[in-house]
């Protein structure tokens, strides 16, 4: 009897240390936010003024492209080619395909597709100085072909919405 005893308590004793052992905290260590641009932290690292001003600069001067896909099978190919860059695209929906290609000094652009099988080509190789355009599709089976830049294209802002819709633009 003892002896069964004995067995249960062990039994019991080693599924507790595994089970403690599969709930052991882990800590993954993260690199800090600004790690990429330490080089002018690490040329100098007992100033930090210069260390804020390093910081300060690099996100001032550095550019931004932020991609939101919410939904499943979206698509974004983004290809940039600027000195100052601000880009923002934002796809809800299921199947949306953005080709987004572009030379030129400056570029703000906003992309939102929201719904099902819109596609977006946007294609422009040296372009004006600046490019600041908008796009907004809302609907199913939009598509949108802007190929090339020019004056009057500089501030472009486009808005498709329904179904099936085609529009095509040739900036030359």
């Amino acid at each position: 009897m003892k002896s069964k005893i004995n067995c249960v308590l062990c039994s019991i004793g080693c599924l507790i240390a595994i089970d403690s052992i599969a709930q052991e905290e882990k800590s993954i260590s993260v690199p800090d936010s600004f790690g990429l641009m330490n080089a002018g932290i690490i040329s100098n690292p007992n100033n930090e003024i210069l260390q804020m001003q390093s910081m300060t600069n690099f996100l001032q001067n550095n550019n931004l492209i932020q991609v939101t896909q919410i939904g499943a099978y979206n698509y974004s190919d983004i290809i940039l080619q600027s000195q100052n860059t601000t880009v923002m695209v934002n796809q809800n929906g299921y199947n949306n395909f953005l080709n987004l290609y572009k030379n030129t000094d400056e570029i703000n652009q906003f992309v939102l597709q929201s719904g099902t099988n819109n596609f977006i080509s946007d294609f422009s190789i040296n372009a004006v100085n600046e490019t600041n355009m908008s796009i907004i599709q809302d609907g199913n089976n939009l598509s949108l072909y802007n190929n090339g830049s020019n004056s009057i294209s500089k501030d472009l802002k486009i808005t498709q919405t329904g179904n099936s819709g085609t529009i095509y633009i040739f900036n030359h």
